[in-house]
Protein backbone atom coordinates (compact mmCIF):
# COMPACT_ATOMS: atom_id res chain seq x y z
CA UNK A 1 0.00 0.00 0.00
CA UNK A 2 1.77 3.17 -1.21
CA UNK A 3 1.89 5.86 0.98
CA UNK A 4 -1.26 7.98 1.47
CA UNK A 5 -3.39 5.43 -0.60
CA UNK A 6 -6.17 3.80 0.99
CA UNK A 7 -6.12 0.08 0.94
CA UNK A 8 -8.37 -1.74 -1.35
CA UNK A 9 -9.16 -5.41 -1.05
CA UNK A 10 -10.60 -7.78 -3.57
CA UNK A 11 -13.75 -8.80 -2.02
CA UNK A 12 -16.05 -6.50 -3.45
CA UNK A 13 -18.63 -6.61 -6.34
CA UNK A 14 -20.85 -9.17 -7.57
CA UNK A 15 -18.36 -11.88 -6.56
CA UNK A 16 -18.36 -10.54 -2.51
CA UNK A 17 -22.23 -10.36 -2.78
CA UNK A 18 -23.04 -13.95 -4.29
CA UNK A 19 -20.19 -15.55 -4.79
CA UNK A 20 -18.07 -17.65 -7.62
CA UNK A 21 -21.35 -18.83 -9.17
CA UNK A 22 -23.40 -15.34 -9.44
CA UNK A 23 -26.94 -14.35 -9.15
CA UNK A 24 -29.60 -16.63 -9.57
CA UNK A 25 -30.56 -19.89 -8.46
CA UNK A 26 -29.85 -20.39 -4.75
CA UNK A 27 -27.78 -17.11 -4.95
CA UNK A 28 -31.21 -15.26 -5.32
CA UNK A 29 -31.76 -14.04 -1.61
CA UNK A 30 -29.46 -11.10 -1.83
CA UNK A 31 -29.68 -9.82 -5.37
CA UNK A 32 -33.45 -9.61 -4.60
CA UNK A 33 -32.73 -7.41 -1.88
CA UNK A 34 -30.71 -5.19 -4.09
CA UNK A 35 -33.30 -4.83 -6.09
CA UNK A 36 -35.70 -3.67 -3.48
CA UNK A 37 -33.24 -1.34 -2.07
CA UNK A 38 -33.44 0.60 -5.63
CA UNK A 39 -31.00 -1.87 -7.91
CA UNK A 40 -28.12 0.15 -7.42
CA UNK A 41 -25.04 -1.32 -5.60
CA UNK A 42 -22.29 1.72 -4.30
CA UNK A 43 -19.12 0.15 -2.39
CA UNK A 44 -18.91 3.08 0.24
CA UNK A 45 -15.86 3.84 2.78
CA UNK A 46 -16.99 3.37 6.67
CA UNK A 47 -16.46 7.05 7.15
CA UNK A 48 -19.08 7.16 4.49
CA UNK A 49 -21.18 5.44 5.26
CA UNK A 50 -21.89 6.85 8.78
CA UNK A 51 -21.90 10.55 7.09
CA UNK A 52 -24.74 8.87 5.32
CA UNK A 53 -26.71 7.47 8.19
CA UNK A 54 -26.11 10.89 9.98
CA UNK A 55 -23.49 9.63 12.60
CA UNK A 56 -20.65 11.48 11.66
CA UNK A 57 -20.75 15.64 10.26
CA UNK A 58 -18.45 16.89 7.94
CA UNK A 59 -14.97 16.01 8.23
CA UNK A 60 -15.21 14.23 11.28
CA UNK A 61 -14.34 10.59 11.04
CA UNK A 62 -15.81 7.71 13.02
CA UNK A 63 -14.85 5.08 15.41
CA UNK A 64 -13.69 1.51 15.48
CA UNK A 65 -15.37 1.16 19.03
CA UNK A 66 -17.03 3.93 20.40
CA UNK A 67 -17.22 3.96 23.84
CA UNK A 68 -18.85 0.36 25.35
CA UNK A 69 -19.42 -2.49 23.44
CA UNK A 70 -22.60 -3.79 23.94
CA UNK A 71 -25.59 -5.97 22.00
CA UNK A 72 -27.10 -2.41 21.41
CA UNK A 73 -24.52 -2.21 18.91
CA UNK A 74 -25.78 -4.74 16.68
CA UNK A 75 -28.87 -4.21 14.17
CA UNK A 76 -29.88 -6.73 11.46
CA UNK A 77 -30.44 -5.54 7.92
CA UNK A 78 -31.70 -7.20 4.54
CA UNK A 79 -29.65 -10.37 5.05
CA UNK A 80 -30.83 -13.53 6.66
CA UNK A 81 -27.67 -13.44 9.29
CA UNK A 82 -29.10 -13.16 11.76
CA UNK A 83 -26.84 -16.34 13.11
CA UNK A 84 -24.36 -14.39 12.86
CA UNK A 85 -25.63 -11.09 14.61
CA UNK A 86 -26.84 -13.05 17.43
CA UNK A 87 -23.51 -14.77 18.00
CA UNK A 88 -21.40 -11.24 17.72
CA UNK A 89 -24.19 -9.83 20.20
CA UNK A 90 -23.91 -13.24 22.69
CA UNK A 91 -19.93 -11.97 22.55
CA UNK A 92 -20.40 -8.75 23.05
CA UNK A 93 -21.51 -9.49 26.36
CA UNK A 94 -17.81 -9.34 26.86
CA UNK A 95 -15.94 -6.33 24.94
CA UNK A 96 -12.48 -7.88 25.28
CA UNK A 97 -13.34 -10.46 23.19
CA UNK A 98 -14.43 -8.60 20.63
CA UNK A 99 -11.49 -6.27 20.53
CA UNK A 100 -9.06 -9.10 20.86
CA UNK A 101 -10.22 -10.37 17.56
CA UNK A 102 -9.17 -7.05 15.80
CA UNK A 103 -5.64 -6.83 14.92
CA UNK A 104 -5.80 -3.23 15.16
CA UNK A 105 -8.59 -1.82 17.60
CA UNK A 106 -9.08 1.97 16.37
CA UNK A 107 -10.23 3.42 13.20
CA UNK A 108 -7.96 3.03 10.23
CA UNK A 109 -8.13 5.68 7.88
CA UNK A 110 -6.11 4.05 5.30
CA UNK A 111 -9.12 1.31 5.28
CA UNK A 112 -7.30 -1.81 6.19
CA UNK A 113 -8.17 -4.21 9.10
CA UNK A 114 -7.08 -7.41 9.98
CA UNK A 115 -9.42 -9.61 11.90
CA UNK A 116 -8.01 -13.00 14.17
CA UNK A 117 -10.83 -15.78 12.95
CA UNK A 118 -10.77 -19.68 13.70
CA UNK A 119 -11.82 -21.48 10.88
CA UNK A 120 -15.14 -23.29 11.84
CA UNK A 121 -14.62 -27.27 10.98
CA UNK A 122 -10.29 -27.34 12.16
CA UNK A 123 -10.51 -24.76 15.08
CA UNK A 124 -7.49 -23.57 13.77
CA UNK A 125 -7.03 -19.54 13.72
CA UNK A 126 -7.02 -17.87 10.57
CA UNK A 127 -6.13 -13.98 10.18
CA UNK A 128 -8.78 -12.77 7.57
CA UNK A 129 -7.98 -8.75 5.76
CA UNK A 130 -10.26 -6.67 4.48
CA UNK A 131 -10.66 -3.05 3.62
CA UNK A 132 -13.68 -0.65 5.10
CA UNK A 133 -15.70 -0.63 1.90
CA UNK A 134 -19.62 -1.39 2.59
CA UNK A 135 -21.92 -2.62 -0.01
CA UNK A 136 -24.89 0.34 0.54
CA UNK A 137 -27.80 0.88 -1.39
CA UNK A 138 -28.57 3.88 -3.55
CA UNK A 139 -28.95 5.76 -0.82
CA UNK A 140 -25.46 5.25 0.40
CA UNK A 141 -27.20 3.03 3.40
CA UNK A 142 -26.03 -0.23 3.93
CA UNK A 143 -27.33 -3.31 2.51
CA UNK A 144 -26.73 -5.65 5.75
CA UNK A 145 -25.91 -5.01 9.00
CA UNK A 146 -26.20 -1.32 10.28
CA UNK A 147 -24.52 0.51 12.45
CA UNK A 148 -25.88 1.69 15.88
CA UNK A 149 -23.99 5.21 15.97
CA UNK A 150 -20.49 5.95 14.95
CA UNK A 151 -18.78 3.23 15.11
CA UNK A 152 -17.67 0.65 12.38
CA UNK A 153 -16.34 -2.57 14.27
CA UNK A 154 -20.41 -4.60 13.14
CA UNK A 155 -19.69 -3.75 9.70
CA UNK A 156 -16.22 -5.04 9.34
CA UNK A 157 -16.58 -7.60 11.13
CA UNK A 158 -19.72 -8.88 8.90
CA UNK A 159 -17.63 -8.22 5.87
CA UNK A 160 -14.84 -10.59 7.32
CA UNK A 161 -17.26 -13.26 8.00
CA UNK A 162 -18.66 -13.15 4.54
CA UNK A 163 -15.02 -13.77 3.15
CA UNK A 164 -13.95 -16.19 5.32
CA UNK A 165 -17.52 -17.91 4.44
CA UNK A 166 -17.02 -17.13 0.82
CA UNK A 167 -19.75 -14.10 -0.04
CA UNK A 168 -22.70 -12.27 1.67
CA UNK A 169 -24.87 -14.43 0.06
CA UNK A 170 -23.05 -17.41 2.26
CA UNK A 171 -23.95 -15.92 5.26
CA UNK A 172 -27.89 -16.50 4.31
CA UNK A 173 -28.89 -18.65 7.10
CA UNK A 174 -26.55 -21.17 9.71
CA UNK A 175 -26.75 -21.61 13.33
CA UNK A 176 -25.51 -19.00 16.20
CA UNK A 177 -22.67 -21.24 17.86
CA UNK A 178 -21.12 -21.12 14.05
CA UNK A 179 -20.32 -17.47 14.58
CA UNK A 180 -19.09 -18.11 18.54
CA UNK A 181 -16.85 -21.30 17.39
CA UNK A 182 -15.55 -18.73 14.56
CA UNK A 183 -14.70 -15.98 17.26
CA UNK A 184 -13.65 -17.65 19.68
CA UNK A 185 -12.77 -21.47 18.78
CA UNK A 186 -14.77 -23.08 21.73
CA UNK A 187 -16.73 -25.87 22.03
CA UNK A 188 -20.51 -26.30 21.69
CA UNK A 189 -22.96 -28.48 23.39
CA UNK A 190 -26.39 -28.56 22.17
CA UNK A 191 -29.90 -29.16 24.38
CA UNK A 192 -32.99 -30.31 22.89
CA UNK A 193 -36.40 -29.52 25.01
CA UNK A 194 -39.01 -32.23 25.14
CA UNK A 195 -41.56 -32.56 27.30
CA UNK A 196 -40.94 -30.00 29.88
CA UNK A 197 -37.10 -31.54 30.26
CA UNK A 198 -34.02 -30.98 28.14
CA UNK A 199 -32.07 -33.76 26.57
CA UNK A 200 -28.02 -33.35 25.54
CA UNK A 201 -28.14 -34.26 21.88
CA UNK A 202 -24.73 -33.02 20.30
CA UNK A 203 -20.89 -31.87 21.69
CA UNK A 204 -18.78 -30.64 18.97
CA UNK A 205 -15.29 -30.70 19.56
CA UNK A 206 -12.62 -30.25 20.96
CA UNK A 207 -14.66 -31.51 23.82
CA UNK A 208 -13.46 -35.55 24.37
CA UNK A 209 -15.86 -37.95 23.14
CA UNK A 210 -15.48 -40.16 26.51
CA UNK A 211 -16.74 -36.88 27.86
CA UNK A 212 -19.65 -36.29 25.72
CA UNK A 213 -22.54 -37.64 27.84
CA UNK A 214 -24.76 -37.43 24.75
CA UNK A 215 -28.56 -38.68 25.75
CA UNK A 216 -28.40 -36.98 28.97
CA UNK A 217 -31.36 -35.77 30.50
CA UNK A 218 -31.75 -32.80 33.06
CA UNK A 219 -35.34 -31.38 34.25
CA UNK A 220 -36.41 -27.89 33.54
CA UNK A 221 -34.57 -26.98 36.97
CA UNK A 222 -31.32 -28.40 36.56
CA UNK A 223 -30.95 -27.20 32.87
CA UNK A 224 -31.79 -23.55 34.62
CA UNK A 225 -29.14 -24.26 37.41
CA UNK A 226 -26.48 -25.39 34.52
CA UNK A 227 -27.14 -22.87 32.09
CA UNK A 228 -26.82 -20.10 35.38
CA UNK A 229 -23.95 -21.48 36.25
CA UNK A 230 -22.58 -21.59 32.72
CA UNK A 231 -23.32 -17.64 32.00
CA UNK A 232 -21.75 -16.50 35.42
CA UNK A 233 -18.27 -18.79 34.04
CA UNK A 234 -18.56 -16.36 30.89
CA UNK A 235 -20.24 -19.03 28.63
CA UNK A 236 -21.91 -17.84 25.91
CA UNK A 237 -25.59 -19.15 24.72
CA UNK A 238 -28.23 -19.37 21.87
CA UNK A 239 -31.63 -20.62 21.75
CA UNK A 240 -34.31 -21.00 18.61
CA UNK A 241 -37.55 -22.32 17.61
CA UNK A 242 -38.66 -24.98 15.18
CA UNK A 243 -41.71 -25.05 14.41
CA UNK A 244 -41.91 -27.36 10.73
CA UNK A 245 -45.53 -26.56 9.99
CA UNK A 246 -44.36 -22.33 11.00
CA UNK A 247 -42.69 -20.17 7.97
CA UNK A 248 -39.66 -19.13 8.10
CA UNK A 249 -39.29 -16.57 10.55
CA UNK A 250 -42.75 -16.16 11.06
CA UNK A 251 -43.52 -14.58 14.45
CA UNK A 252 -46.17 -15.73 16.47
CA UNK A 253 -48.41 -14.50 18.89
CA UNK A 254 -46.23 -13.96 21.77
CA UNK A 255 -44.24 -11.68 19.13
CA UNK A 256 -41.61 -14.74 19.31
CA UNK A 257 -40.35 -15.72 15.60
CA UNK A 258 -39.76 -19.25 14.31
CA UNK A 259 -36.05 -20.36 13.00
CA UNK A 260 -34.94 -17.43 14.01
CA UNK A 261 -31.51 -16.95 16.20
CA UNK A 262 -31.77 -15.59 19.64
CA UNK A 263 -29.01 -14.37 21.79
CA UNK A 264 -29.35 -16.29 25.38
CA UNK A 265 -27.94 -13.59 27.53
CA UNK A 266 -28.54 -13.84 31.37
CA UNK A 267 -30.64 -15.54 33.96
CA UNK A 268 -32.03 -14.51 37.21
CA UNK A 269 -33.87 -16.33 40.10
CA UNK A 270 -35.92 -14.14 43.42
CA UNK A 271 -38.88 -14.64 45.23
CA UNK A 272 -41.77 -13.08 44.21
CA UNK A 273 -44.21 -10.88 46.66
CA UNK A 274 -46.21 -14.10 46.94
CA UNK A 275 -43.11 -15.89 48.36
CA UNK A 276 -43.04 -18.16 44.76
CA UNK A 277 -39.68 -18.65 43.31
CA UNK A 278 -39.24 -16.85 40.11
CA UNK A 279 -36.94 -18.30 37.15
CA UNK A 280 -36.26 -16.30 34.60
CA UNK A 281 -34.46 -15.64 31.17
CA UNK A 282 -33.18 -12.79 29.49
CA UNK A 283 -32.79 -12.92 25.63
CA UNK A 284 -32.30 -10.45 22.59
CA UNK A 285 -33.38 -10.74 18.56
CA UNK A 286 -30.60 -9.36 16.74
CA UNK A 287 -33.34 -7.38 14.73
CA UNK A 288 -33.28 -4.67 17.50
CA UNK A 289 -36.82 -5.24 17.76
CA UNK A 290 -39.87 -7.45 18.24
CA UNK A 291 -39.86 -8.69 21.87
CA UNK A 292 -41.97 -11.25 23.91
CA UNK A 293 -45.30 -10.06 24.99
CA UNK A 294 -45.89 -12.06 27.39
CA UNK A 295 -45.19 -12.63 31.63
CA UNK A 296 -41.93 -10.89 32.60
CA UNK A 297 -41.95 -8.42 29.06
CA UNK A 298 -40.82 -4.83 29.01
CA UNK A 299 -44.79 -4.05 29.20
CA UNK A 300 -45.31 -6.74 31.66
CA UNK A 301 -47.09 -5.53 35.10
CA UNK A 302 -45.34 -8.45 37.08
CA UNK A 303 -42.21 -6.24 37.69
CA UNK A 304 -43.82 -3.81 39.31
CA UNK A 305 -45.51 -6.72 41.28
CA UNK A 306 -42.43 -8.35 42.69
CA UNK A 307 -39.67 -5.57 43.21
CA UNK A 308 -37.13 -8.71 44.27
CA UNK A 309 -37.47 -10.20 40.64
CA UNK A 310 -36.88 -6.50 39.49
CA UNK A 311 -34.11 -6.07 41.70
CA UNK A 312 -32.45 -9.08 41.03
CA UNK A 313 -32.94 -8.85 36.78
CA UNK A 314 -31.92 -5.44 37.20
CA UNK A 315 -34.82 -4.19 34.55
CA UNK A 316 -35.31 -1.68 32.71
CA UNK A 317 -37.53 -1.65 29.87
CA UNK A 318 -36.22 -0.56 26.61
CA UNK A 319 -37.63 -0.99 22.65
CA UNK A 320 -33.68 -2.54 21.62
CA UNK A 321 -34.76 -6.69 21.13
CA UNK A 322 -33.89 -7.70 24.50
CA UNK A 323 -36.45 -8.97 26.95
CA UNK A 324 -37.15 -11.10 29.59
CA UNK A 325 -39.74 -14.01 29.51
CA UNK A 326 -40.18 -17.43 32.61
CA UNK A 327 -37.76 -19.98 32.24
CA UNK A 328 -40.95 -22.51 31.80
CA UNK A 329 -42.16 -20.27 29.09
CA UNK A 330 -38.69 -20.66 27.50
CA UNK A 331 -38.51 -24.56 27.95
CA UNK A 332 -42.12 -24.86 26.06
CA UNK A 333 -41.43 -22.10 23.04
CA UNK A 334 -37.82 -22.79 22.42
CA UNK A 335 -36.71 -26.33 21.13
CA UNK A 336 -32.88 -25.96 20.85
CA UNK A 337 -30.59 -24.17 23.22
CA UNK A 338 -27.10 -24.02 22.98
CA UNK A 339 -24.46 -23.40 25.26
CA UNK A 340 -20.76 -22.72 23.86
CA UNK A 341 -18.47 -22.50 27.22
CA UNK A 342 -14.80 -20.31 26.53
CA UNK A 343 -11.74 -20.36 28.36
CA UNK A 344 -10.86 -17.64 30.78
CA UNK A 345 -7.25 -18.21 30.91
CA UNK A 346 -4.29 -15.28 30.89
CA UNK A 347 -4.79 -15.26 27.21
CA UNK A 348 -8.08 -13.52 27.37
CA UNK A 349 -6.73 -10.71 29.22
CA UNK A 350 -6.94 -7.90 27.27
CA UNK A 351 -6.31 -3.71 28.12
CA UNK A 352 -9.89 -1.82 27.49
CA UNK A 353 -9.66 2.17 26.75
CA UNK A 354 -12.05 4.74 25.23
CA UNK A 355 -11.00 5.25 21.33
CA UNK A 356 -13.06 8.60 21.59
CA UNK A 357 -9.98 9.99 24.00
CA UNK A 358 -6.68 9.74 21.98
CA UNK A 359 -4.74 10.31 24.70
CA UNK A 360 -6.21 9.82 27.81
CA UNK A 361 -8.07 6.72 26.75
CA UNK A 362 -5.13 4.29 26.70
CA UNK A 363 -3.71 5.95 29.86
CA UNK A 364 -6.60 5.56 31.86
CA UNK A 365 -6.91 1.46 30.63
CA UNK A 366 -3.22 0.84 30.86
CA UNK A 367 -3.50 2.30 34.81
CA UNK A 368 -6.77 0.36 35.30
CA UNK A 369 -5.51 -2.66 33.90
CA UNK A 370 -2.82 -2.23 36.29
CA UNK A 371 -4.63 -2.07 39.36
CA UNK A 372 -6.79 -4.61 37.99
CA UNK A 373 -3.72 -7.58 37.45
CA UNK A 374 -1.42 -6.49 40.35
CA UNK A 375 -3.32 -5.46 43.12
CA UNK A 376 -7.33 -6.85 42.36
CA UNK A 377 -6.07 -10.50 41.76
CA UNK A 378 -7.65 -10.26 38.35
CA UNK A 379 -3.87 -11.89 36.83
CA UNK A 380 -3.61 -14.25 39.36
CA UNK A 381 -7.11 -16.06 38.54
CA UNK A 382 -6.19 -15.92 34.84
CA UNK A 383 -2.91 -17.41 35.24
CA UNK A 384 -3.73 -19.74 38.45
CA UNK A 385 -7.56 -20.59 38.73
CA UNK A 386 -8.93 -20.46 35.46
CA UNK A 387 -12.16 -22.16 34.31
CA UNK A 388 -11.39 -23.99 30.75
CA UNK A 389 -14.60 -24.63 28.46
CA UNK A 390 -13.36 -28.63 28.14
CA UNK A 391 -14.17 -28.55 31.87
CA UNK A 392 -17.60 -26.59 32.03
CA UNK A 393 -18.53 -28.66 29.16
CA UNK A 394 -17.73 -31.78 31.02
CA UNK A 395 -19.29 -31.24 34.65
CA UNK A 396 -21.72 -29.39 33.39
CA UNK A 397 -21.18 -26.01 34.35
CA UNK A 398 -19.69 -26.76 38.05
CA UNK A 399 -17.54 -24.31 39.19
CA UNK A 400 -13.20 -24.97 38.66
CA UNK A 401 -11.50 -23.64 41.49
CA UNK A 402 -7.86 -24.00 42.25
CA UNK A 403 -8.28 -26.37 44.68
CA UNK A 404 -10.21 -28.93 42.30
CA UNK A 405 -9.00 -32.29 41.10
CA UNK A 406 -9.24 -30.20 37.42
CA UNK A 407 -7.06 -27.57 38.35
CA UNK A 408 -4.56 -29.88 39.68
CA UNK A 409 -4.46 -32.19 37.32
CA UNK A 410 -3.98 -29.54 34.52
CA UNK A 411 -0.87 -27.49 36.36
CA UNK A 412 0.65 -29.94 38.48
CA UNK A 413 0.65 -32.84 35.92
CA UNK A 414 1.02 -30.65 32.88
CA UNK A 415 -2.02 -31.89 30.77
CA UNK A 416 -4.37 -29.82 29.70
Amino acid sequence: MACGMRYKDDFVGTAALTGKKGAGGDFSNVMDHVERSGGTIRWLRLAEVCRNMGYVQGEAQPLLFDSKIEPADILQGGLGDCWLLAGIASVSLYPHLIRQIFVQREYNPYGKYKLRLFDRKTLKPVTVTVDDRIPCDKDGRPLFARPNGKEGWVLILEKAFAKLWGSYQDLDGGLTEWAVVTMLGCPIITYRAKGGSFVRIQVERPVPDESKGIGKTFSSKEMFKVLSISLKLGSLASASISDPEAALEARDATGLVNRHAYSVLRTAKAKGSDGATRRIVCLRNPWGTGEWKGDWGDSSPLWDQHPKVRAAANFSPSEDGEFWMPWEDFASHYDYLRVMPRDLGAPNLLMEYDESRPWCGPCAGCGKGLIGYCFCCVGCRAVCCAVDADYVAETDAKHASCFSARWWYNRVIGVH
